[in-house]
């Protein structure tokens, strides 16, 4: 089993964790709420997630991002997603939305308190 305490980067650890194509392609949820306070608490450093490529995780339902500093994500190639909050980060713009497959199933979206810039989003 793998546990995030031995990685500095969460993308090195959902990686590690979903090492194939496959693997990361089954993974219907993942939540990821403010990793660095918590962790501060077990004294432990860990980067702040500020990119991160969730492009193989194909099969994503749900994707629960919030309090990070998140400025970029690339979910291209998601067909399934519902759920989408990346809250209380620093993101500038929405424009990672025109890279969805299927953004009409997005049921879910919140994106407050970011820094988005006015944006285009699919018409």
């Amino acid at each position: 089993m793998v546990t995030i305490k031995e990685y500095l980067e969460v993308q090195e650890y959902l990686d590690k964790e979903y090492p194939t194509k496959e693997k990361r392609a089954k993974v219907e949820e993942i939540y990821i709420h403010g990793i660095k306070d918590k962790l501060k608490k077990e004294s432990i450093e860990l980067e702040p997630i500020k990119e991160i490529d969730l492009s193989d995780y194909v099969g994503l339902t749900i994707l629960d991002l919030q309090l990070n500093e998140l400025i970029s994500i690339n979910l291209t190639r998601d067909t399934a997603l519902t759920t989408l909050n990346l809250g209380y980060n620093q993101l500038t713009s929405v424009d990672f939305l025109n890279a969805l497959s299927y953004p009409e199933k997005l049921r879910s979206l919140v994106v407050s308190n970011n820094k988005i810039h006015l944006t285009k989003i699919l018409d």
